[in-house]
């Protein structure tokens, strides 16, 4: 949802009136009418050329040490597909009046009737008890069993952010980076200080990994012909049992540019997986259950 942190002065004026280069009744205006204005978020726009063109956050891609390796531009990244659910580029401020809002039931931007049906639980989000996913928002009752918490993160080349919510205590936090890579988790370490210092309640995190007895329900190999991870995604155990590994050899990045991953895989929730090069990975069952039958990052779905 939050994607590179455009400067205030580049995209102020972009929201006064209408979306910069949408047209008429299309999704991107649609948001600026209805979400972006009546919320104050008086910064946000889906126009990566003026945020290109003004004052901007550069995204930095660090390797496994911490040290950038790579820079990433806002226009690098502009995709009219990603629009719906990470085209957005704005400021911390703007989300935390997006946060505003949802605390306050929709106030004017939105009925409580559509604020309930975004922040309720829907589908079974593979990751630990409790924890579901609604309209574009994940509902769970942790690290508060007592408490619903809300929230979405964003992850894409150079940006990492996060926005969490405890509607019940009226409390919620941003945190936006411009920075990814494989030891840099800066938003959810800040929003994890954030709640441990102003929500009062005692923080009881579920266990988040499983034995390696069940891991051969994810043993198999996946394709998926439509999207970037190719065919032939195969995934094994290995040390008897003790490690999940995973081998891509056809897929490719953001780019179309062939981009094979291969190697352990690190297990962050039950059915929620990361793969060498980062990419998280749920392993999704059929509608009755049982072994692993999807395969599902953000590059693409991969079944067998």
């Amino acid at each position: 949802m939050v994607t590179p942190a455009s400067h205030p002065r580049v995209s102020r004026s972009l929201a006064t009136d209408s979306a910069a280069g949408a047209p008429e009744g299309s999704y991107e205006q649609l948001a600026h009418d209805r979400v972006f204005v009546p919320a104050g978020m008086t910064t946000a726009t889906y126009d990566a050329t003026a945020v290109q063109n003004g004052e901007h956050a550069t995204g930095y891609s660090l390797d496994a040490s911490g040290k950038v390796n790579g820079t990433i531009e806002p226009l690098t990244l502009e995709c009219p597909m990603l629009h719906p659910y990470g085209g957005v580029m704005a400021t911390a401020s703007d989300y935390a009046h997006f946060a505003e809002m949802i605390i306050a039931g929709g106030g004017t931007t939105m009925t409580s009737a559509s604020v309930t049906a975004m922040t309720s639980g829907h589908a079974n989000m593979h990751t630990f008890a409790t924890q579901e996913y609604g309209y574009g928002m994940i509902h769970q009752f942790s690290p508060y069993p007592d408490h619903a918490s809300v929230w979405h993160d964003g992850s894409l080349p150079g940006y990492l952010s996060e926005m969490w919510i405890v509607p019940d205590d009226g409390f919620a936090v941003v945190a936006i980076a411009n920075a990814r890579g494989s030891q840099y988790d800066v938003p959810d370490d800040i929003v994890g200080e954030a709640l441990s210092l102003f929500i009062s309640e005692a923080r009881k995190v579920p266990p988040l990994t499983t034995s390696p007895s069940t891991w051969g329900a994810y043993v198999g190999t996946y394709d998926d012909t439509l999207a970037l991870l190719g065919t032939g995604v195969t995934v094994s155990l290995a040390d008897a049992g003790a490690k999940l590994l995973v081998d891509a050899p056809n897929s490719r990045d953001y780019s179309n540019n062939v981009s094979p991953v291969s190697g352990q895989m690190t297990q962050y929730a039950v059915d929620e997986w990361g793969m060498p090069d980062g990419t998280g990975v749920t392993f999704f069952p059929d509608v009755d259950g049982g072994a692993a039958k999807y395969f599902v990052t953000r590059r693409g779905v991969a079944s067998r």
